[in-house]
């Protein structure tokens, strides 16, 4: 926490502290299954890297509880064996534990039963976190959404692993890679200027401005 409060004052940006406030994006990624995973990659002509055809399933399932910090651009992501209450509530505590307790979180995600026990609520009261949910059938909206097609293809396509150990070890891998390798801002793009020379018509003898 402090070498990040300290980077932002050396970019010149304002460090969650100043600004008072942290806003959150959270959403579950998966079910995950120990399974060959189809995908593209480069392979030497003739020599497709190939992934079984067929596979068992004996390991159950892992789900990805994952946030997204909008104002650092960074992701967070813990492997749990189920998604309830519990497993959030547990994330969610792991969340207020990056950021001074003075400053405010807000958490946008959807409306799941398991984002409204009463027991999250009084957490997320007592504690300074605002749970900002979507609307209903629009879970689409939540900024995380587009962060997790490049999860899914940098970590799980075109795999074959061996145990959930394997997936969460290439899971937090690409997001440990992902947070360092991030932008810190776009850099503009530029704007072609048209510029216009003149031209005179020799039917009319009107000049006219042409672009070029």
């Amino acid at each position: 926490m402090k070498r990040r409060v300290e980077r932002d004052r050396q970019a010149g940006k304002a460090t969650p502290m100043e600004r008072g406030y942290a806003v959150l994006s959270y959403d579950e990624f998966g079910p995950l299954e120990v399974k060959p995973e189809k995908g593209t990659n480069w392979a030497l002509q003739g020599e497709p890297d190939l992934v079984p055809a067929t596979y068992h399933r004996t390991e159950g399932v892992r789900h990805l509880h994952a946030a997204y910090d909008l104002s650092e651009d960074k992701m967070y992501g813990h492997m749990k064996s189920r998604k309830t209450h519990l497993e959030f509530l547990g994330f969610l505590k792991y969340l207020r534990s990056l950021y001074p307790i003075l400053v405010l979180l807000y958490v946008i995600l959807d409306n799941a039963s398991a984002h409204t026990v009463t027991r999250v609520l009084e957490y997320a009261r007592r504690h300074r976190i605002r749970l900002v949910f979507t609307p209903t059938n629009a879970s689409w909206l939540n900024p995380i959404e587009p962060h997790f097609t490049p999860l899914r293809r940098f970590a799980i396509s075109n795999s074959n692993p061996r145990s959930h150990e394997e997936i969460a070890r290439n899971t937090r891998r690409f997001i440990a890679w992902r947070n360092r390798h991030h932008p810190e801002q776009s850099p503009p793009r530029k704007r072609r200027t048209k510029k216009m020379r003149p031209r005179l018509c020799r039917k009319c003898g009107i000049i006219i401005l042409e672009e070029h």
